[in-house]
């Protein structure tokens, strides 16, 4: 049970970490203009805010269900 939670936590944070390389990625193929760069610093800030409530909260199920 405990290996469970210890691999899908491990499995979690890449797909995440892959996410947000994917992310960067994409935004770097932006035009260079002031709209586009604004634009994709609103998309990497919302992204960074989400995926730390996005942990925040799987974490905590994980907790209350014990999981």
């Amino acid at each position: 049970m405990q290996n469970d939670k210890s691999r899908f936590k491990i499995e979690f944070k890449k797909r995440l970490y892959t996410f947000t390389l994917k992310l960067i990625e994409f935004l770097d193929k932006l035009p260079k203009d002031n709209v586009s760069r604004r634009i994709g610093d609103q998309l990497l800030r919302h992204f960074d805010s989400e995926r730390e409530k996005i942990i925040f909260d799987i974490l905590y199920v994980i907790l209350l269900f014990n999981l």
